[in-house]
């Protein structure tokens, strides 16, 4: 870890490549060696795999509950892209320079790989100020910008790409491509310092209470997005450093230098977003597309017990009483009697109390309520006694039921009533 870039691997590294040691340009950590190189790329590949598990995780468990959060994909394919640069370092310390297809992809595996945390914190910057200032922050004008410098992260990722393999296999285009690649290092520079930037004048500028998202307090949502947008500024202002100063100190060049600001850093975003839970924190709801969108049905029903309503009734500052049921039941119904013109007297609680309502007409001073219906039990269920009595009615073959008469009509007194 304490190794330095010293002017033998520079002579060693131009004996592998065939080039004069003055054309060998210094990388950040130097040129990996079997020791220490591979046992701690080996260390830091097994730790980025358990992030990538973590991340993972979080993807599939939301993903079955319908909570669409990619940024947890994000992590994993920025834990994925540090797996790949670990392999290519290893196989880079044990074949050396003798096949520069590895070289070449490890080092801009290297590079390019920080870029994705850039963009996650450029989306979390997106939601803060959209939540501080929904004025601004909804505004098309910065809506189409942070897309801008989000989507700008994979061009710019590729064109570096571009011109290292044009740097590397061309030597006729050195000059061009070295140039390209410094235009791509500010850049990336800038992505990283970004959000800091958005930030700090969002939080300078007055405005209205902050729209609250996602779990917990609004104000770990900043902190944490500046621990990480803080630790990937200092990873990019090294590279930036070390490209734009080859005639820097040795200890700049240090492979401590590259494994604590690079890998390390980078190590304790992964870690820490996957430990604050970021799907959480800064989780919004699904076709946010305005202004009170972040804070629609974010608030779960909340459950009160009679010892918390009676709190919150204290806090008016009133005289008041309330009135629970005898039985220990939280699920009983609570009654709250205030009195906003009285100032005296004790605040109780009264349990099925029996005192006379205020405002009460005298008309129904004197009602009473209809008596309950009696308790059934089991046992009245099977003696047949919780049905209600029935009156007695009379059958149709009583003895002593009357007997209509039956009158009959002869022929001629129904030809007297047809003609009358």
């Amino acid at each position: 870890m304490n190794a330095q870039v010293l002017p033998s691997e520079l002579v060693l590294a131009g004996r592998q490549m065939g080039k004069p040691t003055a054309q060998m340009k210094r990388l950040l950590g130097g040129f990996p060696t079997p020791m220490p190189d591979a046992p701690v790329s080996v260390m830091f590949l097994l730790l980025f795999c358990v992030g990538g598990f973590l991340h993972m995780n979080m993807y599939k468990a939301n993903s079955k509950r319908g909570h669409k959060f990619l940024i947890s994909g994000l992590m994993f394919d920025f834990c994925m892209v540090r797996v790949v640069t670990f392999i290519f370092r290893i196989l880079w310390a044990y074949i050396g320079l003798h096949t520069s297809g590895v070289v070449l992809v490890g080092i801009m595996v290297q590079n390019g790989g920080a870029v994705v945390i850039s963009a996650i914190n450029l989306f979390f910057v997106q939601r803060l100020i959209r939540a501080m200032h929904p004025s601004i922050g909804w505004h098309p004008a910065f809506s189409q910008t942070s897309l801008l410098l989000i989507w700008s992260c994979p061009a710019v990722t590729m064109m570096n790409l571009i011109a290292g393999c044009i740097n590397a296999l061309v030597p006729t285009q050195e000059k061009g491509a070295e140039t390209v690649l410094k235009i791509g290092g500010c850049w990336n520079m800038m992505l990283a310092v970004t959000p800091l930037v958005w930030l700090f004048m969002a939080s300078a500028k007055p405005g209205p209470t902050p729209e609250n998202f996602g779990v917990g307090d609004f104000r770990a949502k900043a902190s944490l997005l500046v621990f990480g947008a803080s630790l990937m500024t200092v990873g990019a202002a090294v590279r930036l450093a070390v490209f734009f100063n080859q005639g820097g100190p040795d200890r700049l060049f240090s492979k401590a230098t590259l494994y604590i600001t690079q890998f390390v850093f980078e190590l304790l975003i992964v870690f820490v977003y996957a430990f604050f839970r970021i799907d959480q924190i800064y989780h919004i709801p699904n076709g946010s597309s305005g202004p009170g969108d972040y804070s629609a049905n974010s608030c779960p029903v909340r459950r009160w017990t009679p010892e918390e309503i009676e709190r919150e009734v204290g806090k008016l500052g009133i005289r008041y009483e309330i009135l629970t049921s005898r039985r220990s039941n939280k699920m009983a119904p609570v009654f709250a009697l205030l009195y906003p013109s009285s100032n005296g007297g004790p605040f109780q609680t009264v349990a099925n109390s029996e005192k006379e309502l205020p405002g009460v007409p005298r008309e129904y001073e004197n009602r009473s309520l209809p008596q309950r219906p009696r308790r059934v039990s089991r046992l009245d269920i099977f003696t047949g006694n919780a049905y209600p009595e029935q009156l007695l009615r009379s059958k149709r073959t009583a003895k002593y039921m009357e007997m209509t008469p039956t009158v009959s009509y002869s022929h001629h007194d129904y030809d007297q009533r047809q003609y009358v």
